[in-house]
């Protein structure tokens, strides 16, 4: 699956809008950080089109990452299909 993350950050909690919109949705590292997505994509290529439409629209740091499962992969893991 692709999503694509439209931001990280240390400060800003969005979770509360987690409930109500099933295409966002994010993940906490181990040191805090937040980092949001949109979207859910079985494709690459729909995942980028839609990179490319919010990129218009001004979310410059909008890019593609990738999951197995719920597990964050490598996005060259997941586009060379060694993803196990």
């Amino acid at each position: 699956i692709f999503k694509v993350q439209i931001g990280a950050f240390r400060n800003k909690d969005l979770t509360k809008y987690f409930e109500n919109n099933t295409n966002f949705s994010g993940d906490v590292d181990q040191d805090g950080t937040k980092k949001y997505t949109l979207g859910y994509f079985s494709s690459y290529w729909e995942a980028d089109h839609f990179k490319k439409y919010l990129r218009e629209m001004g979310v410059k740091d909008a890019w593609i990452v990738a999951y197995k499962g719920s597990q964050r992969v490598e996005i060259k893991d997941a586009l060379e299909g060694s993803v196990k």
